[in-house]
């Protein structure tokens, strides 16, 4: 079994490596330094990039990737910082994939869109 990345997801890869390396270093000295979770800035611009909730269903506000392209997201943000990456597993692994697979239609419309836009 090939275990490979496509050139589609190394692109994916290499697109967010780029992004973490040159905007989030600064953000993940503050955040360490004072203990605190990212603020809202960094969970919308999360969002623009799509990175929030990828793997989430576009009916759920997500934008119905792979779990492998959240799984690709998460390590390269978390590369530069666990902390600054929270918000990535939250969207995509924790709380929300939970609710994703077993929450009801009403919980999921009034709550996934909401971790996918970072409102």
């Amino acid at each position: 079994m090939d275990f490979s990345l496509s050139d589609e997801q190394r692109a994916f890869q290499d697109s967010v490596r780029q992004f973490a390396q040159k905007e989030l270093p600064e953000i993940a000295k503050a955040v360490e330094e004072s203990d605190e979770p990212p603020g809202i800035e960094v969970r919308k611009r999360f969002a623009e990039l799509g990175y929030l909730g990828i793997n989430l269903g576009t009916e759920d506000g997500g934008a119905g990737g792979s779990h492998l392209d959240a799984v690709i997201v998460l390590e390269e943000i978390a590369k530069i910082s666990i902390g600054v990456a929270f918000p990535i597993f939250e969207s995509c692994f924790g709380p929300c994939l939970a609710i994703a697979h077993f929450g009801n239609d009403k919980l999921k419309k009034w709550l996934l869109p909401r971790f996918a836009q970072a409102i």
